[in-house]
């Protein structure tokens, strides 16, 4: 009998445990993984902040000198709007809920451009050595800067994505994993506005129109 009361007292235990951690889990302040270290952000614009914190808390987050709070609902989502700022180094952004913080730090605002569509977009720089060997060798420039999206599948608007490589200026080390059109793009568009360039790198070779159009729009 005290070896079965033991085991239904373990499972129990256990039960709880999980469904604590669940809930501890849930309940953290988190960020898309679209947003990062060395972002971009659109200049001249209002700039959506979202994300993820306990049910009902308040949310605070601080940007260029300027406060802004939103209240999460009751899924823990909240979403809040930053005021438009000419481009330029944008510091860091920082939110908090609670005892919780991110920040977000070195920063851009500029001008950003989503790069999607096929392989001839998909293409890197590094598949092109023969072509670009003295671009790939020298490549450096602060302000211009670009992340990558994992390819995944979704049949409607999702709040989250995953991020096969997070924000990153462009340099030796990384302009070879940039999309080569984007690159040459992003390049050509700074050197004109002599403002930053962010590039948000989402492409899937062989794939249809359709698979970039809303259900709406189709």
């Amino acid at each position: 009998r005290d070896v079965n009361f033991n085991n239904r007292y373990m499972k129990k235990l256990l039960l709880v445990i999980f469904l604590l951690s669940i809930y501890t889990l849930q309940a953290q302040l988190r960020l898309p993984a679209l947003f990062s270290d060395n972002m971009v952000l659109q200049q001249k614009k209002v700039n959506r902040i979202w994300g993820w914190a306990a049910p009902g808390a308040l949310v605070e987050a601080g940007f260029q000198g300027k406060q802004y709070k939103a209240f999460a609902d009751n899924r823990g989502e909240w979403t809040l709007f930053l005021e438009a700022a000419p481009a330029g180094k944008a510091g860091s952004l920082t939110v908090q809920s609670g005892n919780e913080k991110l920040e977000l730090k070195n920063l851009l605002l500029g001008e950003v451009w989503v790069c999607s569509g096929q392989s001839n977009m998909e293409w890197r720089m590094d598949m092109l050595p023969a072509t670009y060997p003295d671009e790939l060798k020298t490549a450096r420039n602060e302000d211009i800067r670009f992340m990558v999206v994992e390819k995944t599948l979704a049949t409607a608007p999702k709040q989250d994505v995953t991020v096969q490589r997070k924000w990153a200026a462009v340099d030796p080390s990384t302009v070879g994993n940039c999309s080569a059109v984007a690159y040459w793009y992003a390049k050509q568009l700074q050197k004109d506005l002599k403002v930053p360039v962010g590039l948000i790198v989402t492409a899937w070779g062989g794939t249809p129109a359709q698979s970039w159009t809303s259900f709406e729009g189709l």
